[in-house]
C-alpha cells in the first residue's frame, strides 16, 4: 500500500516529524556508540555514510506494506512512552542542549532543506522524498552534526541509553517482531542493505 498525504494537517505533521527526526538522527549517529568518548566522524564521512543509510532506509519505506508500517510505528511509540518519564525528560533536555550547541545557520538550512524535500514529495503524492532530495537533506544535517559540541553529544548518548534501558522489555520484543514482518514485506535484501548501512554509519562515527 502506498502512503499519501491526504490533507493539510497530515502534511504539516509530516514536515514537523521529518525535521525533528532528522535532527535527532544526526545527534544519535554521532554519539550513540561511545557516550564517554565524544567521537565525531568528519563531515564528509558522515555525509557519505548518512546518504547510504538514508537511501537504503527510504527504499524499505517505499516498499513496505502500509499496514505493517503503521503497526510498527505504533509499537515504536508505545516503547518510547514506556520509558521512565524522568529519564525520558533528561534525554530530551540533553538532546536540546546538543542541538543548541550547533551552528544556528546550519540548523536553519537543514530544516529548510528538509521542508523543501517534504513539499517535493507531497507534490508527487507520496511521503518519502526522492533519493536526490534525501541526499540534499542528509548533506545539510551532516553539516549540523559536525558543528555540535562533542561533550554535549556524549551527555545525550548517556541519557538516551539510560532512558532506552528503562523501556518495557515486552514492548521492545513486540517491535522486534514487527521488524521481522517488515523484512517479509519488503524482502531480506532491502532490510540487509539498510542494516549494513546503519552499521557502517555508526562504525564510522566510532
Amino acid at each position: 500500500a502506498s502512503l499519501r498525504g491526504d490533507n493539510a494537517v497530515e502534511s504539516q505533521g509530516v514536515k514537523q516529524a521529518m525535521a525533528a527526526g532528522l535532527m535527532a538522527l544526526t545527534v544519535s549517529c554521532n554519539a550513540a556508540l561511545a557516550p564517554g568518548a565524544h567521537a565525531m566522524a568528519s563531515e564528509s564521512e558522515l555525509t557519505a555514510k548518512g546518504i547510504a543509510f538514508a537511501e537504503a532506509t527510504a527504499d524499505v519505506l517505499r516498499n513496505v506494506d502500509g499496514e505493517v508500517l503503521k503497526t510498527t510505528l505504533k509499537d515504536v511509540v508505545d516503547v518510547a512512552l514506556s520509558a521512565e518519564p524522568q529519564k525520558a525528560f533528561t534525554a530530551v533536555d540533553s538532546l536540546l542542549l546538543a542541538v543548541e550547541s550547533a551552528d544556528t545557520g546550519k540548523i536553519v538550512k537543514a530544516l529548510d532543506t528538509a521542508e523543501k524535500a517534504v513539499h517535493a514529495a507531497l507534490g508527487q503524492g507520496v511521503l518519502i522524498p526522492s533519493d536526490a532530495e534525501i541526499d540534499k537533506v542528509v548533506t545539510a544535517v551532516a553539516s549540523v552534526g559536525a558543528s555540535m559540541d562533542g561533550a554535549k553529544l556524549g551527555d545525550f548518548a548517556s541519557a538516551a541509553t539510560d532512558a532506552a534501558l528503562s523501556a518495557d522489555k515486552g514492548k521492545i520484543g513486540k517491535v522486534t517482531g514487527d521488524g521481522i514482518k517488515v523484512g517479509f514485506s519488503v524482502g531480506p535484501g532491502k532490510v540487509a542493505a539498510a542494516t549494513k548501512a546503519a552499521t557502517d554509519l555508526l562504525l564510522a562515527v566510532n
